[in-house]
């Protein structure tokens, strides 16, 4: 080390494990285990978008990838409202009115 120079020494480990005990304490709330239980239905919602053909757009611009996600999240919402009534139209009454529709 250069005496002339200054030299600053950044203990990051310490801080990654203050951030890390804050992060695992609030982990344990309820308001925490409420927010990531909603989360995680999100989170598997959009996987699943991604999964059948939204990695990549097949058109060029936001507008139209944002049309395109639209139909896709409506033919992926189709076919989970088909399995839910499996095939029985019947029921879709029952379904729109748990739905608020």
């Amino acid at each position: 080390m250069n005496p002339s120079r200054v030299y600053i020494i950044l203990h990051v480990r310490s801080v990654h494990k203050i951030a890390v005990g804050s992060i695992l304490e609030q982990t344990k709330t309820s308001e925490f285990k409420n927010l990531y239980r909603s989360r995680a239905k999100i989170e598997r919602k959009v996987a699943h978008v991604m999964n059948r053909g939204m990695r990549k757009s097949r058109y060029i611009g936001r507008e139209k990838t944002l049309i395109q996600l639209a139909y896709k999240a409506a033919g992926v919402n189709l076919k989970r409202i088909f399995q839910c009534t499996k095939g029985d139209v019947s029921k879709f009454d029952s379904l729109t009115k748990a739905m608020g529709i």
